[in-house]
């Protein structure tokens, strides 16, 4: 059976398409992500666009993360308190509480994905915005009393994971 292939040669190794890189370095030209934790004011978050040079650039990503982590809070908030859309008719109750999980959930895995930024103060900053959002929007109680189970409870409902 004679199969022509063209003149392609399948087993000559392709040429690398940027002429700068040699032969086998194209896996030391690649940018290597951080893995440990770092103190720097130059932070890339979530997309290249978004990166800090200087002090006010780095100052004003920490303080939008801050935000970002209130939010999140507020948004768990929110969703323990699905009590108060239960005035809503029809389907309407059940399209909120589904918008509201599903942004509670973007934000949990956004706020994953700062963190691994493995910058010391953006994860400060996520933990200072979790925390100021816990004192903001604290958690529903159904009593005065409280029990170590009824504290894992509200964990449960309202964890950062999905």
């Amino acid at each position: 059976m004679d199969m022509d292939h063209g003149g392609h040669d399948h087993n000559q190794a392709a040429a690398p398409s940027n002429p700068s890189m040699g032969m086998g370095t194209g896996m030391h030209n690649m940018m290597m992500m951080q893995m440990s934790f770092i103190w720097s004011k130059n932070v890339t978050l979530l997309f290249s666009g978004w990166t800090t040079s200087n002090w006010v650039e780095y100052s004003l990503t920490l303080l939008a993360v801050v935000c970002f982590a209130i939010l999140h809070q507020f948004l768990c908030y929110l969703r323990g308190r699905g009590d108060m859309f239960y005035s809503i008719p029809g389907r309407g109750q059940a399209a909120i509480a589904l918008v509201l999980y599903a942004a509670y959930v973007s934000t949990s895995y956004l706020l994953m994905l700062i963190v691994m930024s493995f910058n010391v103060g953006v994860f400060i900053a996520v933990v200072l915005g979790l925390c100021l959002g816990i004192l903001v929007f604290p958690f529903k109680l159904e009593s005065n009393k409280t029990t170590a189970a009824d504290h894992q409870h509200q964990h449960d409902t309202c964890s950062t994971q999905p």
